[in-house]
């Protein structure tokens, strides 16, 4: 992009970038070879896909030529949780880049990222101050540690991408198994739609005991919901508090979401005290709708 733009930010994949990006310039060195190891459950970021690769593609030609006579580069990412100076939590991706190449030297070490320090040495690509100003305008961090003749490694953390309040975009990219419980059918049909739309998968029942049954079932296949929105006041048959106790006595850790058309009734008011996660008004839309899966989902980003 231009000079100076900010960054672009979207939902990237960094699995599939870092790969595209280090696999394309290693491919024309012969005796250098790159290993990935990234977790299935990798969160998201949000950046600038450009600036991303920038980074990437700048990491490996350094590497590339700090290693002529070859070498491995390593790559890993994992989830972090950090906790900021008010105890807030924040999420973070964390990636690993190595190179068994013949390191920094120390003495310039602690200018390699100053835009006003190049030297042949440090290789071409972008320059490292590049690498550190794009990092920089994603609130993300880079550190550098090298060994001469052993190697050198970038530490470098890029906020995940529901690091904070989903606004109007798929935060959750991790696809959820829900189970909608409403006596309403329309509703129930347009639930189903909008949580399909999310990219979850939806399971509908008209009443407390048909969704326990279920759940239950569903369960002992081997496969769980990992969340439950259900209806407090069904008319013919149990609604959400009758059946939230069988529920978590089944199974603890259920994130069910207690949804009412009535906003001010005493258990939507309170529904911490019946075990309820959180509570969705109707009539709702898909934002809304959004909003209260990924903050239900949002808990179990560890597993």
């Amino acid at each position: 992009g231009a000079k100076g733009v900010g960054p672009l930010p979207e939902i990237v994949s960094l699995e599939e970038l870092v790969q595209e990006t280090v696999s394309s310039i290693v491919k024309d060195c012969k005796n250098i070879k790159a290993t990935f190891s990234f977790p299935d459950n990798l969160w998201p970021v949000k950046a600038d896909r450009d600036q991303t690769a920038q980074v990437f593609d700048s990491l490996t030609h350094n590497a590339v030529e700090a290693m002529p006579d070859g070498g491995k580069i390593k790559i890993s990412a994992e989830n972090v949780t950090l906790s900021d100076s008010n105890n807030a939590e924040t999420y973070f991706v964390k990636i690993i880049f190595s190179d068994e190449g013949k390191g920094i030297p120390l003495n310039i070490i602690d200018k390699i990222f100053d835009p006003f320090f190049t030297t042949k040495q440090i290789g071409k690509g972008l320059g490292l101050s590049v690498v550190h100003s794009i990092i920089n305008k994603h609130n993300g961090q880079i550190k550098v540690d090298s060994k001469p003749d052993k190697g050198t490694t970038f530490t470098i953390f890029l906020p995940a991408a529901n690091n904070s309040k989903p606004d109007n975009e798929r935060t959750t990219t991790k696809k959820l198994n829900i189970l909608f419980m409403d006596d309403d059918e329309m509703l129930r049909k347009l639930a189903a739609e909008m949580l399909k739309s999310l990219g979850h998968s939806a399971v509908t029942a008209e009443e407390g005991g048909e969704a326990v049954k279920i759940f239950k079932e569903s369960l002992q296949k081997g496969s769980h919901f990992d969340i439950l929105i259900m209806d407090l006041s069904v008319q013919n048959g149990k609604g959400a508090k009758d059946v939230i106790g069988e529920i978590l006595e089944i199974a603890p850790d259920t994130k069910v979401i207690l949804s009412s058309g009535y906003a001010s009734d005493p258990v939507i008011n309170n529904y911490r005290d019946y075990g309820f996660y959180e509570t969705l008004i109707k009539p709702f839309n898909l934002a809304q709708l959004e909003e209260k899966i990924s903050k239900a989902a949002e808990v179990n980003v560890g597993e």
